[in-house]
């Protein structure tokens, strides 16, 4: 797998049997000299980067792909805390605060969509702030 917030530029050979993917936020650009021979799989997403963001106590933000207009945000927390989302974009600042106050979330997997209808296209940044730790995430709106 290899994700980009922005671009992937490859001029690679994928050999059989291998299974390649790639995931980038803005453009992918196959050049000349790559290839994908037979008996290979290779798969090229325009979604945005989707690497999990890990805190040092085990909180993590991940933000899995955007579908029916929708942007999900996955959070896993090791341990019960209080959790506040923000949403932020590069241009104008802070959007959205998710209609949350901090609250107390339960140890566990918990997601949220944002509505990217509403937004201007563009880089946004998703904000996580559990307890004393903030986590991060960009994604892109076309």
């Amino acid at each position: 797998l290899m994700e980009a917030v922005m671009n992937i530029t490859s001029n690679s050979l994928v050999e059989d049997g291998a299974n390649i993917d790639y995931s980038a936020g803005v453009d992918i650009d196959l050049l000349p000299g790559f290839e994908a021979v037979l008996g290979a799989e290779f798969h090229a997403y325009i979604e945005g980067c989707s690497v999990a963001k890990v805190s040092p106590k085990g909180n993590k933000l991940h933000l899995g792909k955007q579908e029916d207009n929708e942007q999900i945000v996955k959070l896993f927390l090791p341990e019960p805390a209080d959790v506040k989302m923000e949403l932020f974009s590069l241009v104008s600042g802070k959007v959205d605060s998710f209609g949350y106050t901090p609250q107390n979330m339960d140890a566990g997997h918990h997601v949220q969509t944002i509505n990217l209808s509403e937004l201007n296209t563009g880089v946004y940044i998703c904000k996580v702030i559990i307890a004393d730790e903030i986590l991060t995430a960009k994604f892109f709106v076309k």
